[in-house]
């Protein structure tokens, strides 16, 4: 059986998105990580890891933010397979809002984290 056009449409956003929502996760993870890798190698308590202890919890934040987009977008594909419209249900606007959380989360936090590393 073959695909009709707006099956493979669905199918190529519902990609974009996955790339979308793995993106953040590494950006905000790693970054979690990286920080992490850095302060270990700082011989003392300083200001400087104040700062970036806050920046772990933006990024945190980003991390928790992404979840609940995957969260939310799973339950806004299933109102589609079940006939809702793409793109107009309540949990697609939350699944952005997520989203675009997420993202906001991750710049705040590469600036607190810059700032500590000036």
């Amino acid at each position: 059986m073959k695909d009709s056009e707006s099956d493979i449409s669905m199918r190529a956003a519902v990609d974009f998105a996955l790339a979308g929502i793995r993106g953040m996760l590494l950006l905000n993870g790693g970054s979690v990580i990286a920080i992490l890798t850095f302060m270990g190698n700082l011989n003392m308590y300083s200001d400087a890891q104040q700062t970036l202890v806050k920046a772990i919890g933006w990024f945190v934040g980003g991390l928790v933010a992404v979840m609940f987009t995957t969260v939310f977008s799973y339950l806004a594909q299933n109102q589609i397979t079940k006939g809702a419209p793409a793109g107009e249900g309540w949990l697609t606007k939350i699944a952005i809002s997520m989203c675009l959380a997420s993202i906001a989360c991750f710049g705040i936090g590469a600036l607190i984290a810059a700032s500590a590393l000036t």
